[in-house]
C-alpha cells in the first residue's frame, strides 16, 4: 500500500504541475502572442489551440481533483466529513478542494470563451482575447491559493 500511495501522490503533484504550466502558458505566453498577431493568424492558431487545450486540460484537471481526494482520504488524515471542519488540516484540504473545483469550472468557461474567437467577428475577437485574459488571471490566482494550501498541509495545517 505503501508505494501504491507514493504513485497516486506524484501522479497528482505531477498532473497539477501540468495543469498550473498550462495555464500560465496561457496567461503569460499564448493571450498576448494572439493579441499581437494578425487577425486572420490570430484567429487560426488560437482555434486550434483552444480546441487541443479543452481536450488536454480537462482529464488533467479532472485528474489532478481525483487523485488530491485519493491522496486525502486513503493515504492521508481524512477519514470523516468531521475532519473538515474539525481540523487545521480538514480546513486546508477543502479550501484546495474548493478552489480546485472552481479552477476546472473557470477553465471549461475559459475553453467556451476561447471557441468562440473562431466564429466572432473581428470587433468582438479583442474583446474575447480581453475576456481570456482575465479568466487566466483569474485561473492563476486560484492556483496559488491551492498552491498555498499544498505548502500548509505538508506541514500538517
Amino acid at each position: 500500500m505503501f508505494w501504491i500511495g507514493i504513485i497516486v501522490h506524484w501522479l497528482h503533484v505531477f498532473l497539477a504541475i501540468f495543469w498550473f504550466g498550462g495555464v500560465l502558458f496561457v496567461f503569460a505566453v499564448m493571450t498576448p502572442a494572439l493579441k499581437a498577431s494578425a487577425p486572420p493568424a490570430a484567429l487560426e492558431v488560437g482555434a486550434q489551440m483552444g480546441s487541443r487545450l479543452t481536450k488536454v486540460m480537462a482529464p488533467v484537471g479532472g485528474l489532478t481533483i481525483l487523485f488530491g481526494i485519493i491522496n486525502a482520504i486513503v493515504f492521508g488524515p481524512v477519514k470523516s466529513l468531521d475532519v473538515l471542519w474539525t481540523s487545521a488540516y480538514g480546513v486546508t484540504v477543502l479550501i484546495a478542494f474548493l478552489v480546485a473545483i472552481g479552477l476546472a469550472v473557470l477553465g471549461a468557461r475559459t475553453g467556451q470563451v476561447g471557441m468562440a474567437i473562431s466564429t466572432a467577428t473581428d470587433a468582438q475577437r479583442p474583446l474575447l482575447l480581453e475576456r481570456i485574459g482575465r479568466m487566466n488571471g483569474m485561473a492563476v490566482t486560484g492556483f496559488v491559493v491551492v498552491l498555498i494550501c499544498m505548502v500548509l498541509m505538508r506541514f500538517g495545517l
